[in-house]
């Protein structure tokens, strides 16, 4: 269920590092050196889960290419391959000519082909076994790519200086701006920060602003290996996990509780980051209640009506079964409970299916609760709802009790958000769903964690 997200925090690491693959001498000119290839290890909890490869070229008519080359494997036999690549046009203004992006895993296949279409570009997107094709109205030039190279070497800033630079972003198909922050500067080189959509990001580069050390989200670490590195095998960190937390007994009726609180067993750093968890004089505990209000921060609306290739909401398809699947419902509270009702019995529930893409998801009508809530996500946001998918734990009584890896919605009503599960079809959700800490690293970090926590029940509430 997760899958998305781990690809998203590697990813996102293998961006950075691709785009400080550049020496300082390049940057200004905006020039190859002869080709270079950096091997770095990709590190959760300090253990080996994969490689990142970076590189960069330039061909006999002077175009100048980088690529990277991501594989992880967290799970025995489930290995995951990213690969990225851009190229630039070899003369002012050096444009960008074409972008890919592959991912391979046992879950399937899947390719973003962007090319040069002037004005703008043209995308090609195969996944699950379906194509389309998105024109895209932006431009991107290899000065825009070395932004934070070039601010770098001709500001030689202080710290805490800022500075904002573009960057096109794959998931989103779509340009994005990275707001970069100079923590320090020595002899050795500079270290970075920037928010990311898990949490903050260090970059640690050396004085000649080849990437050195990464810092994702406060789990995962890249460390650079040198160019020649030795062989290396992953240590798969989820081996005979199940994933869930248990309880000291049953909750009844759990679907009209209203109210909960939990005793947590298990002390790990990143419980300090979770907002349901307090600390008192006998360790953590945890309370919820059914209905409560989360008020929305600042950009958070747009960003939860974005499209990209995980959310297609432009697609004649989506659109007309988000038409469909709210017929009859008004006001937004009654467009989120009827796609609530709709997603709930369209698809039917299937925990083996692996990760698939709302495309397959449309035409297999199947899936586990991620696509439930992503195809929930989709349909609202193509219905003008912000939307979110949300990933938490939450109760349940197989093979015993306890709280499980769940996911479901949140929706923008009113300037707060409010939960909605078409998983179970709660228009109102129980208590019982416990979202986890995206921010700060806590939900990557869990992943290593959530089989060593117990939960023990203090108090429970039902509706009457």
């Amino acid at each position: 269920m997760l899958f998305r997200l781990m690809l998203a925090a590697l990813a996102l690491g293998a961006a950075i590092a691709a785009a400080g693959a550049w020496q300082a001498s390049r940057a200004p000119a905006l020039a190859l050196a002869a080709p270079d290839e950096r091997h770095y290890a990709v590190l959760l909890q300090k253990r080996p889960v994969g490689r990142l490869t970076l590189g960069t070229a330039r061909d006999v008519e002077g175009s100048r290419t980088v690529h990277s080359r991501l594989v992880f494997e967290l799970s025995p036999g489930e290995r995951i391959e990213v690969r990225e690549s851009r190229r630039f046009a070899g003369t002012p203004p050096y444009r960008l000519l074409e972008a890919r992006q592959s991912e391979r895993s046992s879950a399937g296949a899947a390719e973003v082909d962007v090319q040069s279409a002037a004005p703008g570009y043209r995308a090609r997107i195969s996944r699950g076994g379906s194509v389309s094709v998105r024109e895209l109205a932006f431009e991107h030039t290899l000065r825009d790519y070395l932004s934070l190279e070039v601010w770098l070497a001709r500001e030689r800033p202080a710290p805490p200086a800022r500075h904002v630079s573009p960057s096109f972003d794959f998931s989103r198909l779509d340009m994005r701006t990275d707001a970069w922050r100079l923590e320090a500067r020595t002899a050795d080189g500079f270290e970075l920060s920037r928010p990311t959509a898990l949490a903050p990001s260090t970059t640690v580069l050396d004085s000649a602003l080849r990437p050195v050390r990464f810092d994702l989200a406060g789990a995962f670490e890249i460390e650079y290996l040198g160019a020649a590195p030795p062989p290396w095998s992953a240590e798969p960190i989820f081996h005979g996990q199940q994933r869930r937390i248990l309880l000291d007994g049953a909750i009844a009726d759990p679907q009209r509780l209203e109210a909960l609180e939990l005793r947590i067993a298990g002390d790990a750093d990143w419980l300090a980051r979770w907002g349901l968890a307090r600390r008192d004089d006998y360790g953590w505990r945890l309370e919820n209640r059914s209905g409560a209000l989360r008020p929305a921060g600042p950009d958070e609306a747009a960003a939860a009506l974005a499209e990209g290739l995980s959310y297609p909401t432009s697609s004649p398809e989506v659109r007309a079964l988000a038409a469909e699947a709210a017929a009859g419902a008004v006001t937004p509270r009654q467009q989120a409970q009827a796609l609530t009702r709709f997603v709930n019995a369209h698809l039917v529930y299937d925990e083996d299916t692996r990760p698939l893409g709302i495309q397959q998801v449309l035409r297999d009508r199947r899936g586990d609760c991620n696509e439930f809530a992503e195809l929930f996500t989709t349909l609202a946001r193509a219905l003008g709802l912000p939307t979110r998918t949300v990933i938490g734990v939450a109760y349940g009584e197989r093979p015993e009790p306890g709280f499980s890896l769940h996911a479901w919605n949140e929706v923008l009503l009113d300037g707060a958000w409010e939960y909605f599960d078409p998983t179970w079809g709660q228009t109102r959700v129980d208590a019982t769903h416990l979202a986890l800490p995206v921010a700060g690293g806590g939900l990557l970090t869990l992943l290593a964690t959530l089989d060593d926590l117990r939960f023990s029940v203090v108090r429970l509430r039902h509706t009457e």
